[in-house]
């Protein structure tokens, strides 16, 4: 449960964002937008940033080992 509903009773913006993006993933564009219509935003700048981290994380061992 989302504490924004228990308490004040109203959605917050990140409710039902985590099954927005699964159905996302899973390319359920409708469901995912029934979800939560930011995970078209936030899906994409998570991911972006996921590989972007993995792609320094190569290149610094990358330096270690070529040293």
């Amino acid at each position: 449960m989302c504490l924004s509903v228990i308490l004040l009773d109203m959605e917050c913006y990140g409710c039902g964002m985590t099954r927005a993006c699964q159905h996302l993933i899973h390319a359920d564009v409708r469901a995912a937008y029934e979800f939560n219509p930011l995970a078209f935003i936030v899906l994409p700048v998570l991911a972006w940033l996921w590989g972007t981290g993995i792609w320094r994380t190569h290149r610094k061992f990358q330096l270690v080992r070529a040293s």
